[in-house]
Parts: structure tokens; C-alpha cells; sequence
């Protein structure tokens, strides 16, 4: 028995040891197994980590660059870095990776609201040679790519019958359309809310209009409207609905300004002037070949700025005056612009009109186009052919016809008035216009495959 009890517990004892030892080779096995998928982990994480650090720097060639861009078309450089260009990233007074950018410059792209593009390609380099691709692309707006009307037009009221905005259009106020206006060609910008009703179009069927909108659209009871992409309801129709306020700074027409333009050589005029067919009275004082107004064989002959301490005004209030003009110039006050006459260029057929022949109106209060007596017809046949820039108001009359440039803290229009932006007008003005700020848009954004560098 005692032998029976001894053998049996030294078989226990057996399967006992045999067990414990498989289990600690499986524990074994496991341990190693664990710790090859940690190798490898820790092996894929530091290689995520470089590639990772790689992208990084992709997009801050990418900053870079746009920082370049702004510092550019502000004036505080005189060019951008030439194609291609590359930098280095600094960390604790170290290079910690690099960046290489190319970038494509188009100063009228038809697939940006014909603002100007740049498509940009950055490619990030970290230390030990990993490498990413990036592009981007982005459309470069500011005031003068736009009929800019910095406050609600027409004080927040609603826009009056019959009358038409045609192209890009913004402003940081609301837009009521509870009328029969017409808003076509866009893209618009609104900051505030959108009121729709009454007979009132934005954009066609056939050609729909892309809308940022910062406010909510409503209806005449002030119900909400859900807008989206392709949204055709109530004669408006939209491609390209984006629910986003887009911010720009206002138009700067100050004494710092006028004191730019006196340093760059302006001809002065120190009570109001008058322009008419035939005389300027009184002719401005320090003109030279590059800033001059005369009336040369009946037409105006501009160049450079003309800076008057009072108010321009064209034409007279009782005669119809057809004021032909050729040259390129600003014509500056620091009071009131006041149109009685019909100012168009000599030539106003694509390629002329605005490439070389240009009037810009600058005003500190208000620009008032009071040419409701011609028969403009159409954008063929305007009132007013022009580039207009007044730090309060642009004002129009009746059944007039505005075309060119319309930039001001609140435009108000008038039954049948059309206002039109002229293509390519922005990369047309003189120098010595107001300076603006400018919007990014950016239009896509995507990593490449190496293979594609």
C-alpha cells in the first residue's frame, strides 16, 4: 500500500513537472513571439514617425511659401523666391529636416473666379532621407476681384427692382432679395444673412452661381432655407453652396494714403476740378510726362495721379457731355467724385479697355454716377466705363449702366441699375491704388506619390 501510494505520488509528481515545463515553453514561445511583433511595432511606429515628420515638413514649405506670397502682394518684398526653391526647418538652433517647393503662377485662372492661381508642389525631407509629397492649390482674391460693397448694399434694404449685379460679388452685411433684383456670374460672398423672396434671381439654370454664405438664408417670413450644392428653388440657383463667412478688411483711403501719393509725384489741385468735353479748370499744378489730365483733339489724356483736395466732377448737371478718355490714371479726391457726364475709353473692346486705357476714380466720401439722362443700354453700351474706389458710397441712378470696377463701404443701387465687373480689371490697375488685403482660397489640397515629384 505504502508503495501503491508512493509510486502513484511519484506519477503525480511526474505530470506535474511535465506540465509545468510545457507551460513555460509555451509562456517561452510567447514571450518571443510578443516581443518580435514589439520589434516590429516599435520598427513600423519609427518609420510612421519619419514619414509623419516628412508630411510635416511638406506643409511648412507650404506656410512658408504663403507667407512669402502675402509679404509679396503687400508690397514688403519685391518678388517671390524663384522655381524651384528650398529651406530648412529649425529646431533648438538645429536642422531638423528640409523642403523643397515648385509652384506654377497663373495670374487669370478661368477655374479660380479668374483670380489668380498658383499651384504649389512641397516636398518634406526628414533627417535620414524619408520623403513626402504634398500639393496644393489656392486662388489669390482681394477687393479689387470683386463688385465690393464692404457694408449691406443698399443699407440692408431690399435691392431694388430690376436692377443687376453681374460677376463677383461680396460683402460682410446681409442681402435681401425680397424684390425682383438679379445677382449673376458670381462667385458671392455673404457675410450676413440672405433674405429670399419675392421675383428675385441668383445666377440662371444654365449657368448657377457658387454662394459663401455666413449667415443664414430665409425665407420672406424669416424660416430658415437649407441651401446645398445644386440647389434650384424660387429662381435661385446655385453650383457650389459653402456654409463659411469669409473675412477681409475694408478699403484704407486715408491721410497716409494721399501722403503716398504725393511722394510718388502726383499733380495736385488744391480747390474742386472740373472735367468737361472741352476744359479741365483749374489745370493741376506739377504736371510732368508721368502725371498729367489734359484735353488733347476732344479727348481726355491721362497718366500717373492727379490728387484734388476738393471735389471732381464731370460734366454739368443740365447738358449730356460724352467724356472719351485714353491713358491710364487715378484720379483722386479727398472729398466727393460727382458723374454728370459719360466717361467711357476710347477704345472699349477687349484688349483695350481696361489693359490701356483705365480711369480709376478714388474718393475719401462718396462716388455718385448721376447719368440717368444717357441711353446706356447695356454692358456693350454703358453710362460709365471705369474702375470706381470710394471710401464710403457708390451711388447710382435710374436705368443707369455701370461697367468696370465697383468697390466701395456700401454700394447702393437704383431701379434698372447694372453694375458689371470687367474681367481681368484687378491686374489692369495703375499703381498707387488703395492697398487691400486678400483672401485664400484654397482648392484642394492632396499628398502625391513620390513618382509624381
Amino acid at each position: 500500500m505504502n508503495i501503491f501510494l508512493k509510486n502513484k505520488f511519484i506519477k503525480k509528481s511526474g505530470n506535474i513537472a511535465i506540465l509545468i515545463l510545457i507551460i513555460g515553453i509555451v509562456i517561452l514561445l510567447s514571450v518571443s513571439v510578443l516581443a518580435s511583433f514589439m520589434i516590429k511595432d516599435i520598427n513600423f511606429i519609427r518609420q510612421d514617425e519619419k514619414k509623419l515628420k516628412a508630411l510635416n515638413f511638406a506643409e511648412a514649405g507650404i506656410s512658408n511659401f504663403f507667407l512669402e506670397i502675402i509679404k509679396y502682394n503687400q508690397g514688403e518684398t519685391e518678388e517671390l523666391p524663384g522655381s524651384p526653391f528650398t529651406g530648412e526647418i529649425i529646431s533648438n538652433d538645429n536642422v531638423v529636416g528640409t523642403y523643397e517647393i515648385n509652384y506654377l503662377f497663373n495670374p487669370s485662372d478661368e477655374n479660380s473666379y479668374n483670380m489668380s492661381s498658383y499651384d504649389i508642389t512641397s516636398k518634406g525631407i526628414d533627417l535620414t532621407g524619408t520623403e513626402r509629397l504634398v500639393k496644393v492649390n489656392i486662388s489669390l482674391g482681394d477687393i479689387f476681384d470683386f463688385i465690393f460693397s464692404y457694408n449691406s448694399p443698399n443699407t440692408g434694404d431690399i435691392i431694388p427692382s430690376q436692377s443687376g449685379v453681374y460677376g463677383p460679388f461680396f460683402t460682410k452685411g446681409i442681402l435681401d432679395l425680397r424684390g425682383a433684383a438679379g445677382f449673376y456670374g458670381g462667385p458671392l460672398i455673404i457675410g450676413g444673412d440672405m433674405i429670399i423672396g419675392g421675383s428675385s434671381q441668383m445666377g440662371t439654370s444654365i449657368e448657377p452661381v457658387d454662394l459663401f454664405l455666413g449667415g443664414d438664408a430665409k425665407d420672406q417670413s424669416g424660416n430658415i432655407i437649407n441651401l446645398t450644392d445644386n440647389f434650384q428653388a424660387e429662381e435661385i440657383y446655385i453650383k457650389d453652396f459653402n456654409k463659411e463667412a469669409i473675412d477681409i478688411d475694408n478699403i484704407i483711403i486715408d491721410e497716409n494714403y494721399f501722403s503716398r501719393i504725393l511722394s510718388a509725384g502726383a499733380a495736385t489741385v488744391e480747390g474742386n476740378l472740373t472735367i468737361t468735353t472741352t476744359s479741365i479748370n483749374p489745370v493741376p499744378v506739377n504736371q510732368d510726362a508721368n502725371n498729367y489730365i489734359r484735353i488733347e483733339n476732344g479727348r481726355l489724356k491721362i497718366s500717373g495721379n492727379i490728387l484734388v483736395n476738393g471735389d471732381i466732377i464731370f460734366g454739368s448737371q443740365n447738358t449730356k457731355q460724352n467724356i472719351i478718355y485714353e491713358g491710364k490714371g487715378n484720379l483722386i479726391s479727398k472729398n466727393n467724385i460727382i458723374d454728370y457726364a459719360r466717361i467711357i475709353p476710347a477704345n472699349i473692346s477687349p484688349g483695350f479697355f481696361p489693359e490701356n486705357n483705365l480711369v480709376v476714380l478714388i474718393a475719401f466720401k462718396d462716388i455718385s454716377f448721376l447719368t440717368s439722362t444717357f441711353s446706356g443700354t447695356s454692358y456693350e453700351n454703358p453710362n460709365a466705363a471705369c474702375a470706381a474706389i470710394a471710401g464710403n458710397m457708390i451711388i447710382t441712378e435710374n436705368n443707369e449702366y455701370i461697367r468696370g470696377l465697383t468697390v466701395g463701404n456700401e454700394i447702393m443701387l437704383s431701379r434698372n441699375a447694372k453694375i458689371y465687373y470687367e474681367n481681368n480689371i484687378s491686374q489692369s490697375l495703375p499703381s498707387n491704388v488703395p492697398q487691400t488685403n486678400f483672401i485664400i482660397f484654397n482648392k484642394y489640397w492632396q499628398e502625391l506619390p513620390l513618382s509624381q515629384q
